[in-house]
Formats: C-alpha cells, structure tokens, sequence
C-alpha cells in the first residue's frame, strides 16, 4: 500500500495498485481514473478500463495454488475438485465480492496455458521497453 499512502500524501499524482485504494475511493478521497481489469468493475460500473482508452493491457489479480513439480496426476486432480469445489462456498464468493474479485477456476492444464500466454506477453514488453535484468533487481 506504500503507493497509495504516497498519493494520499501528496507525493505522487497517481498510482496503479490491487483494491487497497477502493475505501479512499468510496470515501471521495481519491478518484478513480480507470481500471487494469479486463471488464469494468461491478462496484465501479461508470470507470472505463485501460483498454477502453485503447491501451492494449488488462491485468486481472490472479491466485495461483501450486504443488511441487512431480506431484502424482491423481493428487493433483483431488486437489483441483477441493478447490474448485471451493467455488460453489457462499462465504467464499461473499468474501471475494467484498474485495471486488471475480472468481474464476483454472485447472492445472488451463493454468499453464493461461501463464504461458502471460510470460510470452510480458517478456514482450519487457523486450519492447528495454528492461535490463539490473534495473528490475535495483527496485
């Protein structure tokens, strides 16, 4: 939350963060300007999103459980019908939509595909804005 502290402050004139800025917005303290998600925001439904104002990026906060490589197929599956299973809880939904999260399952499978396609887009950027492996570990 150090950045939103900072635009609170006055030190910075905007910031990109998780939801952490959302009672401020409630609040009037600070404006929403867009959001990075692929849809609006059901709290938020009149805030466009960064691809509405033709940026081609949209980066919904993700959840990843992860086993250790060589875990067995059938310890893998049971895991996934516990969490998916998980979807069906109300508590859980009721807490998800109190922190505006959308939930949505991935097996195994559809995760990997879902990070392949996201390592190869952000390597693209990273390549396109000329982020050297130095810069990235002096933050």
């Amino acid at each position: 939350m150090p950045s939103v502290t900072a635009l609170l402050g006055g030190h910075v004139s905007a910031t990109s963060a998780s939801t952490e800025w959302k009672p401020f917005v409630l609040e009037g303290r600070l404006r929403l300007l867009a959001t990075h998600g692929e849809k609006r925001m059901k709290t938020f439904p009149n805030v466009p999103t960064l691809r509405e104002f033709g940026y081609d990026f949209y980066n919904d906060t993700t959840f990843l459980i992860v086993a250790p490589k060589g875990t067995p197929m059938p310890i893998v599956k049971k895991l996934e019908d516990a969490f998916h299973k998980a979807f069906a809880d109300q508590e859980y939904l009721d807490t998800l939509a109190k922190i505006d999260h959308v939930p949505a399952f991935r097996n195994s499978e559809e995760t990997r595909k879902f990070l392949d396609v996201a390592f190869e887009v952000n390597g693209k950027w990273i390549a396109e804005l000329k982020i050297s492996k130095e810069q990235e570990e002096k933050k």
